[in-house]
């Protein structure tokens, strides 16, 4: 008998994505896929199986956004996941000068001029919620533009 879950308080005015995944045998992964949209109704959801929430990420604000060339920029991402599951939640930094770094709080190490676009990719192991996953589900990122400048200008 599969685990029997239940989602209840869906506030009336806010918008839910509903999504039902099957996994076939269970085993193999060749399931069906539906989802529908549920707008102002108050009520509750039965899953029998796994049900995931899937974890959600605060807009990035960033003190400083600029600084010189040779200094470093702190990052912290605000990120949550409702359920801690199926795994714990893993945050993942990439910029478009190739820097890469994981954890909530990072540095940012500016070590040329210019403007660059950093994200922060949250995950809880679950692809149909990562921004990179298989399933082509929901993005969980969120982004800056930092600057790093010339140090022998002020």
């Amino acid at each position: 008998m599969l685990p029997k879950h239940i989602a209840e308080g869906l506030v009336v005015g806010s918008v839910w994505l509903l999504t039902l995944s099957s996994c076939g045998d269970g085993e193999s992964g060749n399931g069906h896929t539906t989802s529908y949209p549920a707008r102002d109704q108050v009520g509750g959801v039965i899953v029998m199986g796994r049900l995931n929430a899937c974890p959600t990420v605060d807009p990035l604000t960033v003190a400083p956004t600029e600084v010189k060339v040779g200094s470093s920029i702190p990052l912290t991402v605000g990120a949550t996941d409702p359920d801690d599951a199926p795994l714990p939640l893993r945050v993942e930094w990439y910029s478009s000068d190739g820097w890469v770094a994981k954890g909530k709080n990072v540095w940012f190490p500016c070590i040329s001029v210019g403007d660059f676009r950093v994200l922060a990719v949250v995950s809880d192991g679950d692809s149909t919620c990562d921004a990179n996953g298989d399933e082509g589900g929901l993005d969980v990122t969120t982004s800056v533009v930092l600057r790093c400048s010339d140090p022998s200008r002020n």
